[in-house]
């Protein structure tokens, strides 16, 4: 586990593991671009099925020296690489650090997955923005944001949970138990379920946002209102993120802005109109494909240089 993993001649190599709801995603990572990667189906409902995936996927990539780096959506204890929580991995504090160093004897790290993923946009970009912060609109809301390199993670690891703001006081119920937050809002769930709700009962609702979307542009009132509502809680969150961070980027990504183009060009717009006048306006970009398993390799190489 010593510096034979990078020889001089490959600049830094780890192994990156993007834990999804459907699909796990393990990349070999060499100076933040993916040569190698393999796919496996994320078992539903049995952490130790999950756990036998990501250990069987980091293995089609791994050279048995390199540090491996794991991304989950949901609350994570980084030193202890325990999976407190998380909609991927069924259960509660799962060791899934303990059970990779176990299987392959090298590090790991294993964090909340945006987080990691806004490192990997920070890598994408060069590594040039002294500030850049991710806003991902998918199945959930999260947000990241690197400083000078390292991800903000606060004291108890919690920090940028954008998601779980407050959009509407007293508004609807959060999958986090709370009302109003911007997830219950935007989030790519929470929108089609709350359509859902409202529809006819002769209508058939939508699965996706997509659908949502394009009821609302066909004329539909629930959709339209749904939809506009879940717009102006994303604009309104990615406009807070400018104001609290000050950043030289904002990244978008996650599911929601892949499938509506449309939205990051009205984010975009949005933060524009805001920023006062003689300021530097961010660059606000898409983000990167693979920046949630070039962050996570990347943060794994990391913490291993640092010792």
């Amino acid at each position: 586990m010593g510096k034979e993993c990078y020889p001089s001649a490959m600049g830094w190599s780890a192994v990156g593991v993007d834990v999804g709801g459907t699909k796990i995603r393990a990349a070999r990572v060499v100076d933040g671009r993916v040569v190698g990667e393999t796919f496996r189906a994320t078992p539903p409902d049995d952490p130790t099925m999950v756990m036998g995936a990501i250990t069987d996927a980091a293995a089609g990539v791994h050279d048995g020296r390199c540090p491996i780096g794991v991304g989950t959506a949901g609350q994570v204890d980084r030193h202890h690489g325990v999976v407190l929580t998380s909609p991927n991995l069924p259960g509660r504090n799962v060791p899934l650090g303990a059970a990779l160093e176990e299987a392959f004897s090298v590090p790991v790290v294993v964090d909340n997955d945006v987080r990691l993923a806004a490192v990997g946009e920070w890598l994408a970009l060069g590594g040039e923005p002294g500030v850049l912060v991710a806003l991902y609109v998918g199945t959930g809301v999260g947000a990241g944001v690197v400083l000078g390199g390292r991800v903000l993670a606060g004291v108890n690891n919690l920090a940028t949970e954008a998601g779980h703001a407050t959009f509407r006081s007293g508004g609807e119920l959060c999958g986090c138990g709370r009302r109003g937050c911007f997830e219950a809002y935007a989030g790519g769930r929470p929108v089609v379920e709350r359509l859902a709700r409202r529809i006819g009962s002769g209508q058939e609702a939508p699965v996706h946002v997509g659908g949502v979307v394009e009821l609302a542009e066909r004329g539909d009132p629930a959709a339209r209102e749904v939809w506009e509502e879940a717009v102006e809680a994303i604009r309104t969150l990615a406009w807070n993120l400018v104001v609290l961070y000050d950043p030289a980027a904002l990244v978008l990504g996650g599911g929601v802005v892949r499938g509506v183009p449309e939205l990051a060009g009205t984010i975009r717009e949005h933060v524009a109109a805001q920023v006062w006048s003689g300021f530097l306006q961010p660059r606000v970009v898409v983000g990167s494909p693979d920046a949630a398993v070039t962050g996570a390799a990347y943060t794994a190489w990391k913490e291993h240089e640092r010792g």
